[in-house]
């Protein structure tokens, strides 16, 4: 299947990513964007762990269960 080596690499991403917002959720470790003034909110921090989970789970899906059936041959 097209891509399906790409889906395992972004699950394993996307886990570690989640895992790290949560903390700095939990932490309440506000995060500083890089060459700007401006902080990630602990609370935005939450948000972006749910979507980046979120996005985990459809990344081991896709790329470690799911499998595409074989084409079947019609009167064969």
């Amino acid at each position: 299947m097209r891509y399906r080596e790409y889906r395992k690499f972004l699950a394993g991403a996307f886990f570690v990513s989640s895992g790290m917002q949560f903390y700095f959720y939990l932490a309440n470790i506000p995060i500083p964007l890089v060459w700007t003034d401006a902080v990630q909110s602990p609370q935005l921090s939450a948000v972006r762990g749910a979507i980046h989970f979120v996005l985990f789970l459809v990344c081991l899906y896709f790329g470690w269960v799911f499998r595409r059936q074989p084409a079947t041959q019609a009167g064969a």
